[in-house]
């Protein structure tokens, strides 16, 4: 029996530039898998459209007009029809809106290319790439409200001393989540690598500080973690731990690594396994593609307690399921269920 080709992904874009829009229309008419049904102008137009044509995703741009992408987001979430959205997003402004954007419902951001760096071209791989995350997305597991938790009474001998979390496509909202869920005496360092351009993590930081009672921050190199605290990745360099157990320190490097995205999420669990070893807590949390698989690996083999999040509560199980698929997790758990098991395993002696 002759195999049917794949029908294209529906898209529809939202963009009230003429030359991004042709620029876009450009990079993805010349790839079979995608056919685009609409073009939008701002983020009202598009939740019509939307509404009307009942895309696979809409690519929507965060300012336009006097409907941003975030009443675009908003609308179309809300719907009887929603669908993925990729968010476009000049890296020099709009931090705020964008975060708003994502806790709303919009799967990803990528940042929108300057139309004099020359780098078109990587622009247009890293479009696909993210397209295809978006379009692989679960929309019905969207993190519900919380609320901060208050304090609790830990042992003074804590059998690990510290926490990672990798994440990718979905991360923003599941990290909000288990941050604001954690005791606001959570007596370990935090240290969280997310798949996130560099420009918009600040942002992100002073986010999570306002949903939790941890002190946030981004992690400087040459930094030594502190207890109580939360530390983000930098989005242009990967985050290491360097040193000897007891006696370490935060080193950002730019050296290749099979991961493709900065930070990688393997680099951060696998230097942490080498130094720390069997006091690490490694959570691996919803994103495509197997960033963080091995570095969980890495904890569980140094002798640190492993955990991933699972299928139903994960926006993309993809990273969980490679760790899941090589032995490198001893608990896989609901999202709902990661922040009281967390506090259980310190209360263990």
């Amino acid at each position: 029996m002759t195999k049917l080709p794949n029908k294209p992904k529906r898209i529809l874009l939202a963009e009230d530039s003429a030359v991004m829009r042709q620029l876009i229309r450009s990079w993805l008419g010349n790839n079979r898998g995608y056919d685009i049904v609409g073009q939008a102008r701002d983020g009202k137009e598009a939740a019509e459209m939307a509404a009307k044509f009942q895309p696979d995703l809409v690519l929507m741009d965060l300012f336009m007009g006097d409907y941003d992408g975030l009443y675009g987001v908003e609308q179309i979430m809300k719907s009887n029809c929603p669908c993925p959205i990729l968010l476009l997003s000049a890296a020099s402004q709009g931090e705020e809106l964008l975060l708003k954007a994502l806790a709303a419902g919009a799967t990803d951001v990528l940042a929108k290319p300057s139309l004099r760096d020359g780098n078109l071209q990587h622009f247009g791989l890293e479009l696909d790439q993210k397209i295809k995350a978006a379009l692989a997305t679960n929309l019905a597991q969207k993190p519900q409200a919380f609320a901060s938790q208050a304090k609790h009474s830990f042992s003074t001998d804590l059998p690990y001393e510290m926490l990672l979390l990798g994440a990718s496509t979905g991360g923003p909202a599941t990290l909000e989540f288990i941050l604001a869920q954690l005791p606001e005496n959570w007596p370990l360092p935090i240290v969280i690598a997310q798949h996130m351009p560099q420009a918009f993590l600040p942002a992100f930081a002073s986010r999570l500080q306002k949903l939790s009672k941890l002190k946030v921050s981004l992690a400087q190199n040459g930094e030594r973690p502190k207890p109580n605290q939360v530390y983000l990745a930098p989005g242009d360099h990967h985050l290491l731990l360097r040193g000897i157990p007891n006696d370490y320190l935060f080193a950002w490097s730019q050296r290749t690594h099979p991961s493709y995205n900065y930070p990688s999420v393997d680099a951060l669990f696998e230097s942490a396994a080498e130094v720390i070893g069997k006091t690490l807590l490694g959570v691996l949390l919803t994103g495509m593609g197997s960033d963080g698989a091995k570095g969980l690996l890495a904890i569980k083999e140094a002798g640190g307690f492993t955990i991933n999040q699972d299928e139903a509560s994960s926006s993309i199980y993809g990273m969980p399921r490679a760790a899941q698929e090589i032995g490198a997790s001893r608990r896989e758990l609901s999202l709902s269920a990661i922040p009281p098991f967390l506090v259980q395993l310190l209360d263990m002696e």
